[in-house]
Formats: structure tokens, sequence, C-alpha cells
């Protein structure tokens, strides 16, 4: 009957739909996986395998990849893979720099500061850093932000340096949301708020920075900003002390005898004459 499929054409349908699918499969099984030298490249350099590393991120760098150029950059000033050459390490983030990498941009502003090529340069150290905190990169915001604190470079700008500390703050950089706490605490560039600045230092706490630990464990402890909780205290405490950080150790010992003490105060039950 006219339009009707027999059982042997249905099958030879089945099995020929079957067979595409099967083909299809190996084509895209069989279809080559593109090289990349970046990642291929950082995953050496996380293995430690430093000199596979250049090799890899060389040839993209030497093509102007700002990426590999940055990548490159760090291997010369650490002495990776090669002798380190801060003086190529410059040249290289430069070049990365002029192709939008503002990581380069940060790097180089760290790097006319921290005199391994001469005296520091605070001047041109901001003038590098600036241009990455404009792109809002945030390490930049807090190292400018603590230049402009300290007058390097320029005046001393303490609303500018909290603009700027705030802005990293917000962009989740944990040294800045410590800094931020104290910049709050001590009322410079802004009225002195101890509820933000204990909130600052608990952002801080909670991405593991120990001094951050440090401060809202004793916060808790005082009832400073935050609710007084001796065991809340106690617990940062403990973590910032595991992290190395002496104050927090003494601070733990101290804060470990009172709870004890506490402890046999509040079991303590006295012997009533005539029981």
């Amino acid at each position: 009957m006219a339009g009707m499929v027999g059982r042997g054409e249905q099958g030879f349908a089945w099995r020929h739909a079957a067979f595409r699918f099967a083909v299809a499969c190996l084509l895209a099984g069989s279809t080559p996986v593109r090289a990349d030298p970046l990642s291929d490249g950082q995953a050496a350099f996380e293995r430690g395998d430093f000199t596979a590393a250049r090799t890899l991120w060389l040839p993209p760098a030497e093509a102007g990849d700002a990426a590999a150029q940055f990548k490159l950059g760090v291997l010369y000033d650490e002495g990776r893979g090669v002798a380190a050459d801060a003086a190529q390490a410059v040249v290289l983030w430069e070049r990365a720099a002029a192709g939008g990498s503002v990581a380069a941009l940060h790097n180089l502003g760290l790097k006319a500061m921290d005199g391994s090529l001469g005296p520091p340069d605070f001047a041109a150290a901001a003038g590098w850093l600036r241009q990455a905190a404009d792109r809002g990169y945030a390490r930049s915001q807090y190292s400018l932000g603590k230049l402009l604190l300290d007058g390097l470079g320029a005046a001393p700008n303490a609303d500018g340096a909290f603009a700027l500390v705030l802005a990293a703050a917000r962009g989740g950089f944990a040294p800045a949301q410590y800094n931020l706490g104290k910049l709050y605490r001590d009322g410079t560039g802004t009225l002195a708020d101890p509820v933000a600045a204990a909130a600052w230092f608990l952002r801080a706490a909670r991405q593991g920075h120990a001094r951050a630990q440090a401060r809202i464990g004793m916060r808790y402890l005082e009832g400073d900003g935050v609710p007084r909780d001796a065991v809340e205290g106690l617990a940062w405490l403990i973590l910032a002390a595991g992290q190395g950080d002496g104050d927090a150790e003494g601070e733990r010992r101290r804060a470990t005898e009172t709870l004890a003490a506490d402890a046999r105060a509040a079991a303590f039950q006295p012997t009533v004459e005539g029981e």
C-alpha cells in the first residue's frame, strides 16, 4: 500500500541511523585536541616544572600575547627556570601592560618601589598602580591606597586612601578588608565606627587572614563592635594562633584561662551549714 513502510525498510532505516550516529561519534572522538600553551604552561608551573613552563610561554610571548608576556616576566623576576633577571621581567611586563595586562601594570608598580633596580621610585610606582586601580584591579587599589596614606609618591591623602582601600575591600581582597577595618577603627579618612571595623575584620578573617582573625577574636571577647561572645572570640584566636600570630597566641592563653575560671565559678556550689 502506498505510503506504508515495510518491516525490511523500517529495519534498514534504524540500522542506517545507528550507523550514522556511530560514524559521528568516531569522528568526534578523532578530532585532535588543540594545545593551549598558556594553560599547559600554567599546569607545568604549578607542578614545579618551570623550564617547561618557560618553553610553553615563550612562543606566544614573542608573538605578542600579553598574558604569556606577564607569566614569562614572573619567571624572570623570581628566577624560576631561568636566571633571575629583574630588568628582563620589567621589559616583559611593560610589553604585557601595553597589551592590556592590568596584572603587569600592578607588578611594574611594585617593582618601581622594591629597590631591586635602583632607589625606590614611589612616584613612578603610584603612576603604574593608578592605571591598574582605575581599571578596577583590587590589589592595585589597595597598594595605591597605602601609598596615599603614607604620603609616598604623592601628598598624604587620607580620604583618597580610604576610598581606594574601600574599593579593594569590596572587590574581595582580604588584606584590604583587614586594613579597612583599621581605618574604621581609627577614624582615618572616615568617621570612627567600631561596628564597621568589626564587620570588615570579620570578612577578612573568614578568608583566612590571620591578623584579622586575631582582631575579631579580641572584639568578640571585649564586645567591641559585636556582641560579647567569649567562645566565638576564643575560636578566632585559636585560628589566628594556628597561623603563627604571636599576639593571638598570648590572647588565646589568657582567654582560655578566663573561660576555665568562669566555668569553675559557675559550677561552684557552696556548702550551706545544716544541710
